[in-house]
């Protein structure tokens, strides 16, 4: 199952990339805070998304990528893959406000998936460039993996 998930989400981003309206590509980087924070040192993510203007200054959309968390000391690192619905609103003078909500994929061999949600607060530095801070949360069995992001996404 989380294979075929993965396979329709890269199919669906094959696909749109090509029209390239509303298509964007982002990288973070994040502190992880809560109840692994002794347990990893760093957050790194890569997510693409491709977003349709359903209204003036209002984006819905589907986001997806891979989350790479680094161990600490003898700690192994946490890899994931969020699928998530996404919706972001336009509040004036180049900022916006928005967030995620979908299902993250644990990958390792065993990896099962969680609930996945990030507010994100973006600022535009130029037409295809911004500048976005975002708290990340994927949480299940009682434990939540969160970090605190900032980054740089692209529209394309």
């Amino acid at each position: 199952m989380k294979r075929l998930v993965l396979v329709a989400v890269l199919a669906f981003f094959s696909l749109t990339a090509s029209a390239q309206d509303g298509f964007r590509a982002g990288v973070n980087g994040g502190i992880p805070v809560g109840d692994f924070d002794d347990f990893l040192s760093f957050s790194l993510s890569v997510d693409l998304s491709y977003g349709w203007e359903v209204s003036d200054g209002i984006d819905l959309g589907l986001i997806s990528g891979v989350n790479f968390n680094f161990g600490k000391d003898e700690f192994d690192d946490v890899k994931y893959a969020p699928v998530a619905g996404m919706a972001r609103f336009s509040v004036g003078d180049g900022f916006a406000i928005g967030g995620d909500v979908g299902i993250a994929f644990n990958l390792e061999s065993n990896g099962g998936s969680d609930f996945y949600w990030r507010p994100v607060v973006a600022y535009s530095i130029s037409d295809m460039t911004d500048i976005q801070a975002s708290y990340s949360n994927v949480s299940g069995d009682g434990a939540s993996l969160s970090s605190i992001n900032v980054g740089v996404g692209f529209r394309f």
